[in-house]
């Protein structure tokens, strides 16, 4: 069991390997920013209120998310993206 600090290299590397297989794999992707979310939002002409909504997350929070006075969690960003996902699939229907 990996301890609650990393206290060598081996144990970085150890930890380094799994996340880097599980990302190499597709099991995990890199999460965009807040800032790119909403910078591909108004490229697509969705706006932030219609995207939390679909998120299901306070637009006050997202705010503060964006102004740094809040960090947020990876799985609240994703909520995010794949909401923005969502929209832009919406309006281009295949």
């Amino acid at each position: 069991m990996l301890s609650p600090c990393v206290t060598d290299n081996a144990e970085l590397y150890a930890i380094y390997k799994v996340v880097n297989n599980l990302y190499c794999s597709g099991k995990i992707h890199q999460m965009q920013s807040v800032q790119d979310i909403r910078e591909k939002a108004r490229t697509h002409g969705i706006k932030m209120n219609a995207l939390c909504r679909e998120a299901g997350i306070q637009q006050p929070q997202v705010s503060r998310w964006m102004s740094g006075t809040v960090k947020p969690l990876w799985a609240s960003v994703n909520q995010l993206e794949q909401a923005l996902l969502k929209l832009i699939e919406q309006k281009s229907p295949v």
